[in-house]
């Protein structure tokens, strides 16, 4: 998938556009069609003690988990061992990239890392988390 690169401000280090195939009507198209785009922002610490934020928005399935998964894997060799996920504007999330989150914690955690998922209490990944009992894996900050 073809991702463009853009800077956002001077604390921001990269944005990723998922180029948006269609406009999602109803929620079909927007698992079939789901667009993403996703943000990460570093903390001014250095690298071993600042927080990345990796703020989410529109849809995000297992199709765009790929270049963020790169891009985690990179910046976890940086040092950058913690981590928020900002799932509050998320539109949508499969259940193969709730699996990935875990497997992401699972990698942090080796490097002595952490993530945090924020999520709007409530919403419908929230009832998702719980209802899969991820709840119990995941580490979950609510709005």
């Amino acid at each position: 998938m073809l991702a463009t690169l853009l800077p956002l401000n001077s604390r921001s280090k990269l944005v990723v556009k998922m180029p948006d195939p269609c406009v999602a009507e109803n929620e079909a198209d927007l698992m079939s069609n789901a667009t993403s785009n996703y943000r990460i922002e570093f903390s001014d610490a250095p690298a071993w003690e600042s927080i990345a934020t990796v703020t989410f928005s529109g849809g995000f399935t297992s199709r765009e988990w790929g270049e963020l998964r790169k891009d985690f894997e990179e910046h976890l060799a940086q040092g950058r061992r913690n981590w928020v996920f900002d799932l509050r504007f998320i539109g949508f999330c499969d259940s193969i990239t709730l699996g990935c989150f875990i497997a992401t914690q699972a990698t942090a955690r080796k490097s002595n890392g952490k993530i945090e998922l924020l999520i709007k209490r409530d919403s419908r990944l929230h009832r998702l988390i719980a209802a899969a009992k991820l709840n119990l894996v995941l580490s979950i900050r609510f709005e």
